[in-house]
């Protein structure tokens, strides 16, 4: 029997209180995916989405591997207002839209983007 590495998966969490933020990723063919950030309603908006996403960035980095992500506001409700927040929210961090549509947009930050 040989063991061998698969693709990798995991979940960044960090405790609040008696709430958990997380972020859940997995590796596919061309990088890593951002499967989902959840953040605590009573924590939004405090910068613990960014740094998250900060800390995943620094693994991706290390591993030297593309991150692809799908921003979707909560409930999949087409509001492009959210919408746009939520992409701002990712270009801030260094990712680039890839395609965007009425209710998503693809998003990509190379391993490379300074």
């Amino acid at each position: 029997m040989t063991c061998q590495l698969s693709n990798l998966v995991g979940t960044l969490k960090w405790n609040i209180n008696d709430d958990v933020a997380q972020l859940k990723f997995s590796e596919i063919e061309k990088g890593l995916s951002l499967d989902t950030i959840i953040i605590p309603a009573s924590c939004r908006g405090q910068g613990i989405g960014s740094q998250l996403l900060t800390e995943f960035i620094n693994l991706a980095t290390i591993k030297k591997k593309d991150i692809y992500l799908t921003a979707r506001p909560l409930g999949g409700r087409t509001n492009p207002e959210r919408l746009e927040r939520l992409v701002h929210f990712y270009k801030k961090l260094g990712f680039e839209t890839l395609e965007e549509g009425v209710s998503v947009s693809h998003m990509v930050r190379y391993s490379n983007a300074i």
